[in-house]
């Protein structure tokens, strides 16, 4: 069963990869996470959208769905913050 996702304690946006998930899953999670960290936000998605496509491709449909309502909220985010500065 797929709850909420864990975030790291550094970073309340990208999720932590679950002990379940596909390698490639959780290389686009980490990757997604540093990104973001780097301030590379557009990119930090690109590698979110990687994530549903890899965790599709294994077919954890639960997962990827899990994902990709996460990327709506991320690039709420994005928006909320462009246009706060």
């Amino acid at each position: 069963m797929i709850g909420p996702p864990r975030m790291s304690e550094r970073d309340d946006v990208i999720p932590l990869p679950l002990d379940d998930d596909d390698d490639d899953v959780a290389w686009a999670l980490q990757t997604a996470a540093v990104q973001w960290r780097r301030g590379a936000k557009a990119d930090s998605v690109v590698w979110l959208r990687r994530a549903v496509e890899s965790a599709m491709e294994v077919g954890h449909v639960p997962r990827a769905t899990q994902l990709n309502e996460l990327i709506a909220g991320v690039e709420e985010r994005i928006v909320a913050d462009i246009f706060s500065a």
